[in-house]
């Protein structure tokens, strides 16, 4: 993810920047990222995160949130988004053909 306190770094006029650049970047491991006290920093990685790992994600997520208050339960439309999309379930297919169908993303 992209630091604002890194200025100076990595030295390319914005003008300039390239898709490579962006994705080079994006990759390169952060030390400084786990004791970032800028909120954004952590949602932008969560987001990166939940792109290239759904699954693992919510389940870190409701996890953590589960650690703090025992009795909490994820609001029903995640529970129906986790159980349509991200479980196992014989049923992912199906739900996925139809997003895709929604959203015309498929032939």
């Amino acid at each position: 993810h992209y630091c604002s306190q890194q200025r100076g770094y990595p030295a390319i006029p914005l003008a300039n920047y390239t898709k490579e650049d962006i994705i080079r970047e994006a990759a390169k491991p952060k030390g400084c990222a786990p004791f970032c006290t800028i909120s954004c920093v952590h949602q932008t990685a969560m987001l990166d995160d939940f792109r290239t790992r759904p699954r693992e994600t919510l389940a870190g997520i409701i996890a953590r949130r589960k650690e703090r208050d025992p009795a909490w339960q994820p609001p029903a439309s995640v529970r129906a988004l986790d159980y349509m999309f991200l479980r196992d379930s014989h049923l992912r297919e199906f739900f996925g053909a139809i997003a895709l169908k929604l959203f015309r993303l498929s032939n």
